[in-house]
Formats: C-alpha cells, structure tokens, sequence
C-alpha cells in the first residue's frame, strides 16, 4: 500500500497493487507401462496426463534403461526395463514437476520336457538330406 500527502494542502491518498504469482505446477501423470516380454519388445510410455504446452519442457532420464525415441515426448518408446524419469518445466513461471514409472520385464524362458530319450542302437537311423 502507498499514501501519499499533499504538502500544500495536507490531503492524503492511498492506494494499493496486488501482485498475483503464478506459482502452478505443470501435472506430472504417467500411466501403467506394459511389460516388455519375448514378443513386446518396445513399448510406449503413457505420459498423455501430464500438462502439454507451448512453454513446457519434458527431460527424461533413466539409470537402467533406454530410449528409442523421444520425438513426441508425452510418449517415449523404451526397449529396456527399468526405472524412468520425467522432470517437467514450465517455462513461463519456472516451476517443476517430476513423475517417474518402472517398466518391468518378463523374459522368463518356460521349462521344457521333451520326454525321455530313446536309444535305436542304429546308427544310421538319422540321416540328413539336403
């Protein structure tokens, strides 16, 4: 608030600014990743919650795994499990905000049992034809 006083005639006025900061977070919201397995061999990682705009920047990293593309970047395709990170920066006002998703792996190779094996004591029994 400010007053100021007429010297000549002794009368005073106020008035007064308010400053608004813009002090909002972007919204960091990545969804469940699929599992990466034998046949799924890159996924999509869904951060379509997180705020989109002009002014934001989206910086991921990850310790363990890999990108094979970060060209949309509400959407990175990763072809290796582990942890990733998302820092989300909105330009205008400066503030930040991170999420991070673990990709799993199930590469877990079945057992199998080809029965027991059988012995014919011929050893021509096998024979390869080209």
């Amino acid at each position: 608030m400010v007053t100021v006083t007429d010297a000549i005639n002794g009368c005073t006025g106020t008035d007064q600014l308010v400053v608004a900061a813009d002090v909002v977070l972007p919204t960091g919201i990545l969804g469940t990743p699929e599992t990466l397995t034998c046949t799924v061999q890159q996924i999509i990682i869904d951060g379509t919650g997180c705020t989109l705009g002009a002014n934001l920047v989206y910086d991921w990293t990850t310790p363990t795994g890999h990108f094979v593309s970060t060209q949309n970047p509400q959407q990175p395709i990763v072809d290796e499990p582990g942890v990733y990170h998302l820092l989300l920066t909105d330009n205008t006002n400066g503030c930040t905000q991170t999420a991070s998703v673990t990709v799993p792996e199930d590469v877990e190779l079945p057992e199998v049992e080809a029965g027991a094996s059988v012995s014919s004591g011929r050893a021509d029994v096998l024979t390869c034809r080209g």
